[in-house]
């Protein structure tokens, strides 16, 4: 049990630092990049707030109503961060799609926790925890890919 608290903790640090990463990089080469892909990449709130809501759920999966609020208020944050970064009218678009993807991140960790709350066959609890390790480092790769792209992007700036 500690072995996966620890793991699940250490996931979410390692998606925390990739956002931060690429925040600091965005916000370096924000004048030079195009507006079409600053909004592309204003979209990585909705992303970095889904794996943070999954994790935080992994990790705190008793207190549910601790874990909405935490996690609307997180993917808020998160939202409202990286919307500055296109223009300052779009941090209240950042917000929402920070707080649409932390809710989603939140109902997909209980449903990969507990199958059956959508009519799906009941799991063997082996059989749960791979696939919780699954979608967390799937949710890594996908943080990873647009910081790939916009690195890629970046040296021809």
């Amino acid at each position: 049990m500690l072995k996966m608290i620890m793991i699940h903790l250490s996931l979410l640090m390692i998606n925390s630092l990739i956002g931060v990463v690429l925040y600091r990089f965005l916000n370096k080469k924000r004048e030079k990049l195009t507006q079409s892909r600053r909004m592309a990449m204003g979209s990585l709130a909705s992303i970095l707030s889904l794996n943070s809501g999954m994790n935080i759920y992994f990790l705190l999966p008793e207190n549910v109503s601790v874990i909405y609020v935490l996690t609307v208020v997180i993917g808020g944050l998160i939202g409202a961060i990286y919307g500055s970064l296109v223009t300052p009218k779009a941090r209240l678009s950042g917000f929402y799609h920070g707080v649409i993807g932390g809710i989603m991140g939140t109902m997909l960790g209980a449903v990969i926790q507990n199958p059956s709350l959508c009519s799906l066959p009941s799991a063997h609890p082996n059989t749960i925890d791979e696939n919780i390790m699954l979608f967390s480092t799937f949710g890594i790769f996908l943080m990873i890919t647009p910081a790939l792209l916009l690195f890629e992007g970046g040296k021809k700036l």
